[in-house]
């Protein structure tokens, strides 16, 4: 619908009418009004702006686009995809939200979000910060908003982790998969007798047979599995067979005899021990005498990892190391292997040397092969023509930016010299230093 008014000589005038998303955001629910308020508060702030701005034609688009209890540090955002899907429908002329961050909280995210917004030919606003996205200067002061919302997250990351690392030196649980054998019950380690017996027993296992692969298999004959638990959102998680990664977990974890790990130190943990110091000592002897076994002189470098794929499963192919007295021998072996043993997936193993002497002797054939050599140098001449025009395009495009960028860098600098520095760029830093000092230490 388009706004009619009267303009010079009683002749009729339209405004075109401007289609504005408003988006909002919340990354937790917490239920306290904090973080800029609840959605619903972010949104009457939005929707009153944009009635504001009626006179110049704009609407709210009447359903809001909401995104509750997830981070702008991802895009991975059901209501923010589907304003995206809108907008390259082309059902969105423009987007306003009550602050930046409430967009996006990564630079990178920001930048490519405002060339997706020009492509498409919308603009956006910040309701409580004055800029416009249509003028060079306004999204630089854009840009140098987006560095200062990456930096307050990035500073809140490394307050949490410190936090996270003090906690864990108390000997607390923070969090996360819990380990075989034990419940978390108020945030809290409590032993689970059943599973703790199956701990100890795969310890002992592990002393009675000889290497991963027996304990594996042993595990897998009494239908032993790893830690199952259900999540904070109702899901059930985990229960995996075990492989020889999560084994040689096990097997080191020292939440079994009460202890927390911390970047390598070892603290008392609140929670109660599951093996007794003997038993741990014990496994990790033989741990290390297995790890000693197998240091051998052998290849640096496997010349085919990262491009060798087994013809059984598809999976990728890695060396592997085995010996049998003083003789040490290196092969390639399937990952599958490798995790669940060779049942998984019989005749994945091939000798290292065997494989790469014969790729090594095919690539010197070809080598020796006039003809075949000038094909090839003639095919990556050709690729490198054919990508030569989209080349030199972006290197001209890079360059007029990085001009204008220039030039737009100067004004601002001048404007700042004089006093004129972008207010809603002084009022972003004073917030974010306000920010900062009401972080708990």
């Amino acid at each position: 619908m388009n706004r009619r008014g009267t303009g010079r000589k009683g002749k009729t005038t339209t405004t075109a009418r401007v289609r504005v998303a408003v988006y909002a955001r919340k990354s937790v629910d917490r239920g306290d009004g904090g973080e800029f308020g609840s959605i619903e508060a972010q949104c009457e702030s939005v929707e009153a702006y944009v009635a504001s701005q009626r006179g110049n034609g704009w609407a709210a688009i009447p359903e809001p686009y909401s995104d509750l209890g997830i981070s702008g540090a991802t895009t991975n955002r059901p209501a923010f995809k589907r304003l995206l899907a809108d907008i390259e429908a082309g059902h969105v002329d423009a987007v306003a939200t009550y602050k930046l961050d409430r967009l996006s909280r990564t630079q990178r995210d920001l930048f490519n979000l405002l060339d997706f917004f020009d492509q498409h030919g919308v603009t956006f606003v910040s309701v409580t910060e004055s800029f416009d996205t249509a003028t060079p200067m306004g999204r630089f002061a854009l840009g140098l908003l987006g560095q200062v919302a990456q930096l307050e997250r990035e500073v809140t990351a490394e307050r949490v982790r410190d936090k996270v690392m003090a906690t864990k030196r108390k000997g607390m649980w923070t969090g996360g998969r819990p380990p075989l054998g034990y419940d978390v019950v108020e945030k809290k380690l409590v032993v689970n007798e059943d599973e703790a017996e199956q701990v100890r027993a795969t310890y002992r296992l592990y002393l009675e047979l000889s290497g991963y692969q027996a304990v594996l298999d042993e595990l897998e004959r009494r239908g032993w599995r790893n830690k199952a638990w259900t999540t904070r959102k109702s899901k059930l998680a985990g229960g995996e067979t075990f492989t020889k990664n999560s084994l040689g977990k096990l097997l080191q974890h020292p939440v079994y005899i009460g202890k927390v790990a911390v970047e390598g130190e070892l603290f008392e943990g609140e929670h109660d021990a599951i093996i007794d110091e003997a038993l741990w000592d014990a496994v990790q002897a033989k741990l290390g005498e297995a790890r000693n076994g197998t240091t051998t002189k052998t290849r640096s470098v496997a010349l085919l990892a990262g491009i060798l794929h087994c013809g059984q499963c598809g999976c990728a192919m890695g060396r592997h190391h085995t010996g049998k007295g003083a003789k040490r021998y290196s092969y390639y072996v399937c990952q599958t292997v490798q995790k669940r043993g060779a049942k998984a997936c019989p005749g994945s193993r091939v000798r290292l040397t065997r494989l790469e002497d014969a790729v090594v002797a095919q690539v010197r054939t070809i080598g020796r092969n006039p003809a075949l050599v000038t094909e090839t140098i003639q095919a990556a001449r050709a690729a490198l023509d054919e990508r030569r025009p989209a080349i030199e395009t972006e290197v001209r495009t890079l360059g007029t930016q990085l001009a204008d960028l220039e030039t737009e860098r100067q004004n601002l600098v001048a404007a700042i010299g004089k006093g004129d520095a972008p207010t809603a760029i002084l009022e972003r830093l004073r917030e974010v230093e306000r920010r900062l000092q009401d972080l708990p230490e």
